[in-house]
This record gives C-alpha cells, sequence and structure tokens, in this order.
C-alpha cells in the first residue's frame, strides 16, 4: 500500500485520491484508518475519521499503524493527552519507528519520582533532575 506511505510523508490530497479509488480499501483495516485520517485532515470530518479508525481497530487491534493514525487525527483536534495515550498504546502493540518519533517530537515528559506529589513540587523537581543526570531517567 504505497499510497499510505505518500500519507505519512505528509501527502494527504494525494493520499485521498488514492485511497478513494482503491479497489477493495473498506475490507483492509491499515487503509481504512489512513483514509480517516486523510478525510479529517483535508475534509475536516474529524468524528468520521476517528470511527473509521476504531473500526479498523475492532478488526486488527494489534496493528501499531492504526494506532498512529488515530493518534495523528487525536493531535489534529489538539487533543495531545489522547494522542500521546493511544500512540503508547499502539508502541506496546508492535515496535514502530514512526510513532516512536512522533513521541519524540511531542516530549512526553516522564513520570514524577514522587507521584504522590505534584509535578512542581521542589522534591519531584529536585529528584528529577537528580535522577536525569546520574542516568536513571
Amino acid at each position: 500500500l504505497s499510497c499510505i506511505e505518500k500519507v505519512k510523508q505528509g501527502n494527504t490530497p494525494l493520499g485521498l485520491k488514492l485511497l478513494e479509488s482503491a479497489i477493495g480499501y473498506p475490507n483492509h483495516p491499515k487503509a481504512k484508518a489512513w483514509y480517516g485520517y486523510c478525510i479529517a485532515r483535508e475534509k475536516e470530518e474529524y468524528s468520521n475519521g476517528i470511527a473509521l479508525c476504531k473500526e479498523a481497530l475492532n478488526v486488527n487491534p494489534r496493528d501499531a499503524d492504526i494506532y498512529l493514525a488515530l493518534g495523528r487525527i487525536f493531535l489534529l483536534l489538539n487533543r495531545r493527552g489522547t494522542a500521546i495515550a493511544t500512540l503508547e498504546q499502539g508502541a506496546k502493540m508492535e515496535h514502530n519507528q514512526d510513532i516512536e518519533q512522533l513521541l519524540a517530537t511531542l516530549g512526553v515528559r516522564n513520570l514524577p519520582v514522587f507521584p504522590f506529589l505534584k509535578r512542581g513540587n521542589p522534591m519531584n523537581v529536585t529528584a528529577g533532575r537528580l535522577f536525569s543526570k546520574i542516568g536513571l531517567r
């Protein structure tokens, strides 16, 4: 599915045309998910795009690429937390370099050292810096 690669590289108008003209795309979960991303980005049909991704996940729940498409839709909607959670779930399913790169770009933060304290608490800040300096984070 080279049209999916075009979409991943950012050419969603071409990807949308190719996926719409592809015979049998609705039966292929990955193509359905990326078509959902294309219509979300190009036509601003976000709920329809999310629904297509979720349908694809129902068919193939272990495909990290589908989580990537869904996570990107959440980013279009400025739902960063939901996007990160979705991408992390996809990363658990299988190794996916695109997910890892996107998570690195988003700058996912580590959990606080002491989760029962607020992130900005001086103990968490100091312990986080110390752990980072000695290589434990």
